[in-house]
């Protein structure tokens, strides 16, 4: 500032001044806003933060109009400005503010060019989406802050419910030492008693073991006498149960061949039952059909009169068949028991 004033540039240098300290102004108001939004966790406690700085705001916006201006008006300034640490001026190495400062002058150069090819429309449509950006900016940093305290408080309680587990954990150490002691105690008491026991039941076994060794030579004996009465008696049994089974493989034979003969006439019979139960559904079919038709009903009800008492008259005939059949296997059945019996008799007179 120095060496613009000295070269005649006293509105640049002063408009620079005042850039510089609205910066200065700004960033202390931007730290600000930052501790106050940690610190807070609800919107409304940060507005007056939000309200002084965007007066900062307003006011770096003027300055840097101004030193614009200034600029627009002193070429041989700004060539001063763009050549600084040349070796044709000669003023000596540039600060790392300086340098910083020429950055900051040339980015606001294309910025400045840049809204001035830019339509209102898409000047408008800029500032929306850099007021959308900046929301969700401010949303994400209050969910941060959500989630921090969220966590904080779930880190208490586990840390509290860590506490309490512990305290469990150590009782419970406790009483299962004090129940491997009680353990151990029981469990000698109960070796002694087994030992003692084990000797009486020793003792008890080998007495036990020699008085039923004597039983079992007995019965061995006895068993040897039993299965020689029983070898016998099964021998007779033997030849008695033979013979009972060729008896009954004649009478099934027999029995067989009648049930052969039934059978054939319960398959005619149920042959017959089959044709008139089709024949029964076609005309059922075909009354269900007509039934539209008023001036027929009267014929169609006496044919289905007549067709269902043929139905019970073929009913009444495969009913009085399988009573036949039934008759005449109960009377096979009586004449063989009969015939047994008569058999048995003569039997045992002939053996007296």
């Amino acid at each position: 500032l120095m060496q613009l004033e000295e070269d005649g540039a006293h509105a640049l240098a002063s408009a620079l001044g005042d850039q510089w300290s609205s910066e200065d102004q700004f960033l202390k108001a931007r730290a600000k806003l930052a501790s106050q939004a940690a610190k807070s966790r609800h919107r409304h406690s940060i507005a007056p933060v939000k309200q002084v700085s965007s007066e900062v705001v307003s006011k770096v916006h003027s300055s840097v109009r101004s030193v614009c201006r200034q600029l627009r008006r002193d070429p041989v300034a700004v060539e001063r400005l763009t050549g600084w640490n040349s070796n044709e001026i000669g003023l000596g190495p540039q600060s790392d503010e300086f340098a910083a400062f020429h950055h900051c002058l040339s980015d606001l150069t294309a910025v400045t060019f840049t809204r001035l090819g830019t339509t209102v429309e898409e000047e408008n449509n800029n500032k929306t989406l850099m007021h959308e950006l900046v929301e969700r900016e401010r949303g994400a940093e209050e969910e941060r802050d959500a989630l921090a305290s969220t966590l904080a408080t779930q880190r208490e309680e586990r840390a509290r419910e860590k506490a309490h587990v512990d305290a469990q954990e150590a009782k419970l150490r406790k009483e299962l030492e004090h129940v491997a002691e009680v353990n151990a105690q029981e469990k000698a008491a109960i070796i002694q008693e087994c030992g003692a026991a084990r000797a009486s039941a020793l003792d008890s076994h080998t007495s036990n073991v020699a008085r039923l060794e004597e039983e079992v030579e007995k019965l061995k004996k006895v068993l040897a006498e039993t299965a020689e009465k029983h070898r016998e008696a099964e021998t007779g049994l033997r030849k008695k149960k033979e013979k009972a089974e060729r008896e009954v493989a004649a009478k099934v034979a027999e029995y067989d061949e009648a049930m052969y003969k039934q059978r054939a006439e319960t398959d005619e019979l149920a042959a017959l039952m089959a044709s008139e139960k089709a024949e029964l559904d076609l005309l059922e079919e075909h009354f269900a059909k007509v039934d539209a038709n008023n001036a027929q009903s009267a014929e169609e009800d006496r044919a289905l009169v007549e067709f269902r008492k043929k139905v019970e008259d073929a009913m009444s005939t495969i009913a009085k068949a399988a009573t036949l059949t039934q008759k005449f296997h109960r009377g096979n059945a009586v004449r063989a028991l009969l015939r047994a019996a008569k058999g048995g008799k003569k039997k045992g007179k002939k053996k007296k």
